[in-house]
């Protein structure tokens, strides 16, 4: 163990040359000394790092990239004299600086804000390090006031390059939790995806934040939250912390904050010249002032509107904390989180998520589309979701390893594996009954095999929209989980769900065998209600009887509550004078009485043509993409483009990727059942149409997971024969993969379009004996026997003797 008291050991180190002067502070890892080289006869900093090095592999990793670093040589980055190594524990000799850290200079200002001219002068000489050691490609990696130094004289100098890397993984805890720096950590390294430049610029920016705000973009104590923050969140506008922090600086600081590297600056070169700017716009602002009052700015925000962070939910998370911290050791479990729309489900799946990757699992995602008919999501949608991700991520080793002994079963759902595998072997036949059996077995073999090689959580989000093979198969894999490092986290809004949907059986079921464990939102206290408000508002000063009246109309639904805070922005109930929000008097405030009537006048104040792009969209499901729109609408793409980002504003609609597809989707399915609902019937028939014709050119080269969806919308449109044909196919994929509910479903729809029409006898009598085969693969042997012998009298009818005698030969 280390030993905070070791200066009298180091009184020695390598054999006498540097004699220890003084401690000089203590950081998380390691101990620094102020020391004299006798050899050289100079002043020196000895850090001695806390971590032994253990092996002869580390070593070298530490050696080879001290080196990389030592060759930086730049007047605003501390120098690394020489490296070593004393009692198993490497040291570094480094420039001395006497001067303070950033940290400590923080603290010698009224609540922390530092003024301007020290930010400005701070952050253009540390620029300039990272500029420089980004050309020597030298990532520094741990970006934090601590490893700011600032001379005597005001130069700014960066220290610590590389040492996180160095030390070959981050620092934890006993529980696995990575601590340390997580005020500064940019969210792609946060959701494990590598570092580069821009990744030092976001750690740069948010100390640059907390230099001007007086504390960091996502304070804290908690790291899982500061790391959620990071990865979704978006820090309280510079401009409202610190009045006095110049606008273009603001938005220089916001900018490197964003989430996506792309929308960051791209170097320090193009960072540091606009910093230059901003310091030259302030110095002629100070030395020679305009006299004119300075206008109020907007604070810089995304294009899209800011999501508000998370409401507290100790409670529930605490139980889904337990969960991830019991399938790290091993002990399985199937968790269920389940409330009213709009109560938060999505967002604490997410927020689990960053905490169970801060735990050391792996994240996979099973995503339910909300199409306009539940009834054409494909088969097995969710475990294709959950597949196509960790084919992300995978190598083709890896994948080989965790396969299972039915590669050719997988594939069947998922055919991009053949193309890291190569050459599948195929399954051994066996008879249609047992082959479900066998794909759920690979699946779950296939699932629990990657929670061998890295503890594992799988998201099934929206689960009341899903298929009923994907929730049969998430019951197979329920029953062994509990001996496995996997949590499957559920979760559904309990109000969609009657005794007809297929969620409704299965959860009997996995209550019957005690597989699961529920978890229930519930709508949020007064208290917090209030905290949202003030939240969405930026400010703390909002008059108590208001947010009692969103408590008391929403009921404590935190959409309702966000959505109705947006409509009264827009109608200026809610406004802005001083720099501040202000708020009508609340009595004559009128209040919309469910958050479908606040939708319904959000959206009734878009223009023409947003409303119409919006109706479209709806016809498609909850997500749509930008080319899917293009064909539906008509509009050019700058036109299409700008209306876009018009309703990005508005918070109605938003961003996201997918394993790289860029979407756009619903702010939440209300919306999109509101704007659909808008659409009046006659215009229904025509939009289903062009929906339809649009898909089916987007999904061309994957059409196999949308032949459901596609049929449902040529039925709609009136295109009768482009339905059938999407029925037939519909019903023989989810055959071949042996969903035989879906299969069933599909294929009675293109029986009802075929009697509707003249002839094609022997087409329909056929399509009979298939409905009665899939029904005895289901077990259902009485319908079965229904549909086979309306098979067999209908043969007879046709007098087809040799069909006849192999349907008999068959199945008797």
């Amino acid at each position: 163990m280390w030993r905070g008291d070791l200066l009298s050991s180091l009184e020695h180190l390598q054999n006498g040359r540097y004699a220890v002067l003084k401690k000089l502070g203590e950081g998380g890892k390691g101990v620094v000394y102020k020391a004299r080289d006798t050899a050289l006869n100079r002043v020196v900093a000895i850090k001695m790092l806390k971590s032994a090095v253990l092996t002869e592999e580390a070593h070298s990793r530490f050696t080879t990239e001290a080196q990389a670093v030592a060759k930086l040589n730049y007047p605003n980055i501390v120098s690394i004299y020489d490296i070593g190594k004393e009692d198993e524990r490497q040291f570094f000799v480094l420039e001395f600086i006497d001067g303070m850290n950033l940290r400590d200079l923080i603290e010698t200002y009224p609540e922390g804000k530092c003024d301007l001219q020290t930010v400005l002068r701070m952050a253009i000489d540390i620029c300039g390090a990272l500029q420089y050691a980004h050309s020597q490609g030298v990532l520094h990696r741990d970006i934090k006031p601590e490893n700011i130094l600032i001379t005597e004289g005001g130069t700014a100098k960066l220290m610590d390059f590389g040492l996180a890397k160095m030390l070959g993984k981050p620092s934890v805890t006993q529980e696995g939790i990575i601590v340390g720096t997580v005020a500064y950590v940019a969210p792609e390294i946060a959701l494990g995806k590598g570092a580069d430049a821009r990744s030092d610029l976001y750690s740069f920016g948010a100390v640059l934040y907390e230099s001007l705000a007086g504390k960091p973009p996502f304070p804290g104590e908690d790291p899982v939250k500061i790391i959620f923050g990071h990865i979704h969140d978006y820090p309280v506008s510079l401009t409202r912390l610190n009045p006095k922090v110049p606008q273009a600086l603001a938005v220089c600081v916001m900018k490197l904050l964003e989430k996506e590297p792309e929308k960051r600056y791209q170097s320090a070169t193009d960072l540091l010249m606009v910093l230059r700017e901003v310091a030259e716009g302030y110095l002629r602002e100070v030395l020679v002032p305009s006299g004119k009052p300075s206008a109020v700015v907007p604070s810089p925000r995304p294009s899209g509107v800011r999501e508000i962070q998370l409401i507290d939910r100790a409670e529930e998370m605490n139980l889904l904390r337990g969960a991830v911290d019991r399938a790290v050791r091993g002990e399985g479990s199937l968790v269920f989180l389940y409330g009213e729309a709009g109560i938060g489900k999505t967002r604490l799946t997410r927020e689990l998520g960053a905490y169970a990757r801060l735990r050391g699992m792996q994240v996979l995602y099973g995503r339910c589309p909300a199409l306009f008919r539940m009834d054409g999501v494909p088969p097995y949608v969710l475990w294709n979701e959950v597949i196509k991700d960790y084919l992300e991520t995978c190598t083709p080793e890896q994948l080989y390893r965790v396969i299972g002994y039915y590669p050719a079963e997988v594939c069947k759902l998922v055919p991009e594996i053949k193309q890291k595998l190569g050459m599948i072997p195929q399954s051994l036949p066996i008879s249609p009954e047992q082959e479900r059996d066998r794909l759920f077995e690979a699946v779950s073999q296939f699932v629990t095999n990657i929670s061998k090689e890295t503890p594992l959580l799988v998201v099934l989000d929206d689960l009341q929209w899903t298929d009923q093979s994907s929730l049969l198969l998430l019951h197979y894999l329920a029953r062994s989980v509990d001996k496995a490092s996997l949590l499957l986290l559920g979760a559904y809004r309990d109000t969609d769900i009657d005794d007809r949907h297929p969620l409704s059986p299965v959860l009997t079921e996995l209550n019957r065998e005690r597989l699961l464990q529920p978890v229930a939102l519930k709508r949020m206290s007064f208290d917090e209600v209030s905290e949202m408000v003030r939240q969405i508002l930026e400010q703390d000063d909002v008059p108590r009887e208001f947010c009692e009246l969103v408590y008391e109309r929403t009921r404590g639904n935190p959409f309702f509550a966000e959505e109705v805070i947006k409509s009264l922005k827009e109608e200026e109930v809610i406004y802005r004078e001083d720099n501040r929000w202000k708020i009508k008097e609340v009595a004559k405030i009128e209040f919309p009485k469910t958050v479908k009537s606040v939708i319904k006048n959000r959206t009734s104040r878009l223009d023409d043509d947003c409303q119409n792009v919006l109706a479209m969209a709806s016809f498609v499901g909850n997500d749509f993409t930008f080319e899917a729109l293009l064909g539906i609408t008509g509009i050019g793409e700058d036109k299409l483009l700008e209306l876009m980002e018009k309703m990005l504003k508005t918070g109605l609609i938003r961003e996201k990727v997918i394993r790289g597809e860029d979407l756009y989707c619903f702010a939440d399915i209300m919306v999109r059942d509101v704007v659909h609902e808008e659409v009046s019937h006659l215009r229904h028939k025509k939009l289903h149409a062009a929906v339809g014709t649009a898909l089916e050119k987007v999904y061309d080269k994957r059409i196999d997971g949308h032949l459901g969806e596609l049929a449902y919308h040529f039925l709609e449109g009136g295109n009768k024969d482009k339905a059938l044909d999407y029925f037939l196919k519909a019903g023989e994929r989810a055959q071949k993969i042996y969903a035989y509910d879906e299969a069933f479903s599909y294929l009675q729809h293109a029986l009802t379009l075929l009697e509707e029409k003249e002839g094609n006898l022997e087409q329909k009598v056929r399509l009979i004996e298939r409905l009665g085969e899939l029904k005895w693969w289901m077990g259902e042997l009485e319908v079965s026997m229904e549909y086979l012998n309306k098979s067999l009298d209908s043969w007879n009818q046709l007098k087809d003797k040799k069909t006849l005698q192999g349907f008999i030969r068959k199945w008797h």
